[in-house]
């Protein structure tokens, strides 16, 4: 991802990534990446890829795997909400479906249909 300009949407932005470690938050960003522009079909990435993106400088792949799944875990427990109104909310994860296959080493995301617009149609960006 170097030399390249990652635009996210500000309401991205307030996800609370304070539990988050470098690792995590450097394969959450390639995530949104290359989810960009996507909308909502099965995003499928080698973990090369991933790793490229991520600047992943550990090779051990039984690691990477470890930070992969910690990644989404801590991400499914984030209480991130959009607020409509002040009587209008809503809850959500951005990547309902997160499918690890270690043997064939890729990871296949998909943005939750709802929400494309954090990864879409950027006209409020960070």
């Amino acid at each position: 991802m170097a030399n390249e300009i990652a635009n996210i949407h500000n309401d991205l932005i307030d996800l609370p990534l304070r539990k988050f470690n470098s690792s995590e938050i450097d394969i959450l960003t390639a995530l949104c990446y290359k989810c960009k522009e996507k909308e909502c079909n099965d995003i499928m990435f080698s973990f090369e890829e991933i790793k490229a993106l991520a600047n992943y400088k550990n090779k051990n792949n039984e690691t990477f795997i470890k930070d992969l799944l910690d990644t989404n875990k801590k991400l499914m427990s984030l209480n991130f909400t959009i607020h409509h109104s002040n009587t209008h909310f809503t809850q959500f994860v951005l990547f309902p479906t997160f499918e690890v296959d270690v043997k064939s080493e890729i990871l296949k995301v998909q943005v939750h249909e709802k929400f494309a617009y954090l990864l879409n149609r950027l006209s409020n960006y960070t």
